[in-house]
């Protein structure tokens, strides 16, 4: 499994920073299949984005209550254009959140 934390530090509108994450993806030509909580991170807000007709899935999960944001690709969901953007949008939420 791909995970990666991103610092959450100086997030002090999460409402912004969800449409930031939203921006990001949209950018990279990702669409969002999914956007939920997760049971586990209560108040979370948890998305699922795709390459369209593509396989693959980069999960997000912006957690406001404990101050977290993460990436993660499951092994089982990994596909060829994945490590490139992965890192891509990784970079551009460090500097932008």
């Amino acid at each position: 499994m791909l995970e990666r934390e991103i610092n959450t530090l100086s997030v002090s509108d999460w409402t912004k920073a969800e449409q930031v994450i939203e921006r990001i993806c949209l950018k990279e030509g990702l669409w969002s299949s999914l956007k939920n909580t997760l049971k586990q991170y209560p108040g979370s807000v948890h998305w699922h984005f795709k390459q369209s007709g593509g396989a693959g899935v980069i999960e997000i999960t912006l957690w406001p209550a404990s101050n977290r944001l993460w990436l993660s690709v499951h092994d089982n969901r990994n596909a060829e254009w994945i490590p490139e953007t992965f890192e891509k949008i990784a970079a551009e939420l460090a500097y932008w959140l």
